[in-house]
C-alpha cells in the first residue's frame, strides 16, 4: 500500500473521528459545535463529490460517510442554533429558516460551479480539484472556530481533542502536498499553510483556557 493512500485513509478516519466528537460534545452542551457557514459547505461539497462529481470507490465512499456525519451536525444546528441566533442577532423564526436554506443553497450551487473554474487549475483533474476546494472551505472552517471559541468565552461544542484531530486531519492529507507526492501550487500551499496557523492557534486558545479554567 502507497504512502499518499494511508495518509489520505489516515485523514479520513481522523476527520470522522472529529465530526463524532463534535456531534457529541453538542448534544451533551445542547449546542452546535460546528459553525454554521462551515456546515453548509461540508454538506454541499461531500453531497456534490460523492454523487454529482464522481472521483473514484475510496473517496467516494470517506464523502458519504462524512456527509451521513454532517447531516448529524446539520440535526444539532437545527435542534439548537435557533436559540443561540435569536439572542445574538434577535432573529424570528422565519428569518432563520431563510437563512438556512439561502446559505445552504448557495453553498451547493457554489460546490457544482466551482470544479469547472477550479479544474483549470489541476487540468481537470477531479480529486485534485476537490482537494483544492476542501482546502478553501478547511481555512474558512479553521477561522470559524477561532471565532466562535472567542466569541462564546467557553468550551461548549468545543473540546481540545477536537481541535487535536481536526487539525491532524487535515495536517495528514495536507503532508502529501507539502512533500511534493502530489502536484500543487503556490496559492495551495499558502492555504495549507494558513489552516496550520490557524488550527495551531485554536489548541492553543483551548490549552490557555483549560490552564485557567
Amino acid at each position: 500500500m502507497s504512502v499518499d493512500i494511508i495518509l489520505q485513509g489516515l485523514s479520513g478516519l481522523l476527520w470522522i473521528i472529529t465530526y463524532i466528537l463534535i456531534i457529541n460534545r453538542s448534544i451533551k452542551d445542547k449546542t452546535y459545535g460546528m459553525p454554521f457557514l462551515a456546515m453548509c459547505l461540508n454538506l454541499s461539497w461531500e453531497f456534490v463529490f460523492a454523487f454529482i462529481y464522481k472521483t473514484d470507490i475510496f473517496h467516494q465512499v470517506v464523502c458519504l460517510i462524512w456527509f451521513v456525519l454532517d447531516l448529524m451536525l446539520a440535526c444539532t444546528f437545527f435542534k439548537y442554533g435557533y436559540k443561540d441566533f435569536k439572542n445574538k442577532y434577535s432573529l424570528s423564526k422565519i428569518s432563520f429558516l431563510i437563512l438556512i436554506n439561502f446559505t445552504l443553497i448557495s453553498s451547493f450551487i457554489f460546490m457544482i460551479l466551482a470544479p469547472s473554474d477550479f479544474g483549470i487549475l489541476f487540468h481537470g483533474d477531479i480529486i485534485q480539484t476537490a482537494g483544492f476546494i476542501a482546502y478553501l472551505q478547511n481555512l474558512l472552517m479553521s477561522i470559524l472556530f477561532v471565532l466562535i471559541f472567542l466569541e462564546r468565552k467557553n468550551l461548549k461544542g468545543q473540546s481540545i481533542f477536537i481541535a487535536i484531530f481536526k487539525w491532524l486531519g487535515t495536517l495528514s492529507v495536507s503532508i502529501m502536498k507539502l512533500s511534493s507526492m502530489v502536484s500543487s501550487n503556490p496559492t495551495e500551499l499558502f492555504i495549507i499553510f494558513l489552516i496550520q496557523i490557524f488550527d495551531i492557534l485554536y489548541i492553543y486558545l483551548l490549552l490557555k483556557f483549560y490552564r485557567h479554567k
